[in-house]
């Protein structure tokens, strides 16, 4: 994908990452470790990029409402947990073309008192 992106006047490359990457819980290191690494190779890559109009960035969507956490959160009531659509408008405002993407991960927070965020 990268010549498609290079090619492209504000070419941009999201991924979605994890706190895991982070927190690191017992149980969950095959996962921890798949998003650690995700996220090093995106800095590395947003790096490599910098002088070029290819932005490379990670967003850690939180908690969502997905099959994915329903399988491991099996007793939780998923009507506590956001839908994945109400992550998109922030999405969408990260890849503007006419918007500097942020360095690091950026964190989407939807518990109603708190704004979306920008973790280095």
């Amino acid at each position: 994908m990268d010549p498609l992106l290079r090619a492209s006047d504000a070419g941009r490359a999201l991924f979605f990452s994890s706190s895991v990457a982070k927190t690191r819980p017992a149980f969950w290191g095959a996962y921890a470790a798949t998003k650690a690494a995700l996220e090093a190779i995106v800095d590395v890559y947003a790096d490599e990029m910098e002088n070029t109009a290819v932005r490379a960035l990670c967003v850690d969507p939180g908690a969502m409402r997905t099959r994915m956490r329903s399988g491991a959160f099996p007793g939780e009531d998923p009507q506590t947990v956001p839908a994945p659509e109400t992550i998109v408008p922030f999405v969408i405002d990260l890849v503007r073309p006419d918007r500097q993407p942020p360095k690091g991960v950026a964190r989407f927070k939807d518990r109603g008192q708190e704004a979306p965020s920008i973790d280095a």
